[in-house]
């Protein structure tokens, strides 16, 4: 983004904005998912399948969370920052959570809002200049998070495969638990990773001279 000072108000609005709608995905996401939690080892001693919260409680709790996050980044930074951190928590906890009990196609979807991010701080910082938007950067970043998702998550699906087919959780471990499928996902999606790579390094270079 432009190297010019970043305004404060923006900048912790942003910061503590984002962690409000991060903290209240995760809540509204345990909410969701507690009945599979149970049944999982790594998951079990969350805090509702532990009885520790009650789950209305932790589903009220998450809202306002979310709901105060997405509204101190629209308003502390610009409406296009707090709109994409809307559609961050959207693509997460009504596309990516629902779908991961019925495909495996779930962990590209669920790429989405974990790549997100990077082009809510773009935009954030470019409204600071009168033309919010986002730039070459952001979307490289963007597809940098976007395209390592598959292999970092494969990685996962692999270690806990039980674990998930516990849960219920369609992943491409529990479909082929050979997983020869997770290796195939990985490898496709390591190579545009390595190339959104060069792309950012080739940017830095570029924007030095």
């Amino acid at each position: 983004a432009p190297a010019q000072p970043t305004d404060a108000k923006v900048l912790v609005s942003l910061a503590l904005g984002t962690a409000l709608a991060a903290g209240g995905c995760g809540a509204v996401n345990m909410w969701w998912e507690s009945d599979a939690d149970a049944k999982m080892e790594r998951t079990r001693n969350r805090p509702i399948p532990a009885g520790i919260i009650r789950p209305g409680a932790a589903l009220l709790f998450g809202m306002l969370l979310l709901g105060l996050g997405v509204t101190l980044v629209w308003v502390g930074a610009n409406p296009l920052a707090g709109a994409l951190t809307a559609a961050t928590a959207f693509s997460y906890l009504f596309l990516y959570t629902p779908l991961k009990t019925l495909t495996s196609w779930c962990t590209l979807v669920g790429s989405l809002p974990g790549a997100i991010p990077p082009i809510i701080g773009t935009a954030a910082k470019l409204g600071q200049t009168g033309a919010p938007g986002i730039d070459r950067m952001g979307w490289l970043l963007f597809a940098l998070l976007f395209f390592w998702q598959v292999p970092h998550f494969m990685a996962l699906a692999v270690m806990c495969r039980d674990d998930y087919a516990r849960g219920g959780f369609k992943v491409a471990t529990v479909d082929d638990p050979s997983g020869r499928s997770a290796s195939v996902w990985a490898m496709a999606f390591i190579v545009p990773m390595l190339f959104a790579a060069g792309m950012i390094n080739q940017t830095f270079f570029d924007a030095d001279c």
